[in-house]
């Protein structure tokens, strides 16, 4: 099988962070593999981004693949360039809301052994991520947040770790003053902490 395919106002919403892109562009298939080159991207806002994308395989098994978002379109207007990157609400149970715009690369790669996820990011104007604690004040003193293990581990939670396996990430930030990261303890008060970064 091979051949071309244009996508043309293609779209999809990723999950865990609830942003919809579109997506314009060719696509290659080989007999071997998948070829995306440089398309771009586009967040519900209609800021773009790129998509470059490699997937090998051999008879449909043996898979391969790089991908890689390029974000940062233009280092010269850096300093105006955003892409959306999160816009959830809050929810029971989640750690944390908000909406985020980063400039970078996100890149993820490997095989069926081991994937490689390496992203390169800097917050821009419009982030505000709120982590909420609400029912802090339910935790009694004596509560282990955090508990101390030796150095031997036995072989149940060496099993565990292994499911783990396999996943390389290399994540790097630079959280600057464009960010706003607000700790919420009591939202009907009012009741929060709020900082920027840098």
């Amino acid at each position: 099988l091979s051949g071309e395919l244009e996508l043309n106002s293609g779209g999809l919403i990723v999950p865990i962070t609830n942003v919809a892109y579109r997506v314009n562009g060719g696509i290659r298939v080989r007999p071997d593999g998948i070829d995306v080159d440089y398309i771009p991207v586009f967040d519900d806002e209609g800021n773009e981004a790129r998509l470059i994308a490699t997937v090998n395989h051999e008879n449909y098994s043996n898979f391969n693949f790089d991908i890689q978002v390029l974000f940062d379109l233009d280092p010269s207007e850096s300093s105006n360039y955003k892409f959306k990157v999160l816009d959830t609400k809050y929810q029971d149970g989640e750690y944390y809301y908000g909406k985020a715009y980063s400039s970078g690369t996100f890149d993820i790669s490997g095989n069926e052994d081991l994937v490689r996820i390496e992203l390169n990011a800097e917050t821009k104007t419009g982030t505000e991520i709120i982590f909420p604690i609400y029912g802090a004040e339910e935790f009694e003193e004596n509560d282990d947040f955090i508990q101390f293990i030796s150095n031997n581990l036995d072989s149940s939670l060496s099993n565990e770790i292994d499911l783990y396996s396999g996943v390389d990430m290399d994540f790097n930030f630079k959280v600057n003053k464009n960010a706003i990261m607000k700790l919420v303890f009591d939202e009907t008060t009012g009741d929060q902490l709020e900082t920027k970064g840098d």
